[in-house]
């Protein structure tokens, strides 16, 4: 059953990742951040027009923060729970899950499963 709550976990979690669409939202972070830079770089502008783009990317940037921040949670909280269900059910404890992710076992699985929900991605959607 333990390896149940593994399963659980680290599928639950890449999972909803990618439901709540993360991975883009982290790339967005970067492209707005890249822009931001653009912004301070150009010569053409005057301190005004600079100062009220970079406010505009800093707003952009937070409400980034704060979803990415919070989708995070809630993409980890949603598997927690499910194990922590599970707990109370008898069937496992979330202490023996929480130490079995940090074997070198699991970490390699996970890495190896990251790689292939990755290729699958990419494959098949582009």
């Amino acid at each position: 059953m333990l390896l149940v709550g593994e399963i659980v976990l680290i599928l639950g979690f890449m999972i909803l990742l990618k439901v709540f669409g993360l991975i883009g939202r982290t790339k967005k972070v970067t492209g707005v951040a890249r822009s931001a830079l653009e912004v301070v770089r150009d010569r053409d502008l005057d301190d005004r027009q600079k100062e009220a783009a970079t406010q505009k990317y800093a707003k952009e940037l937070f409400s980034l923060f704060i979803v990415i921040a919070g989708a995070s949670l809630i993409a980890l909280g949603i598997p927690l729970g499910i194990v922590w269900i599970m707990e109370l059910a008898n069937l496992l404890t979330v202490a023996e899950v929480i130490s079995a992710t940090l074997t070198l076992e699991f970490l390699g699985i996970a890495v190896v499963l990251s790689g292939v929900m990755f290729l699958w991605g990419k494959t098949r959607f582009g």
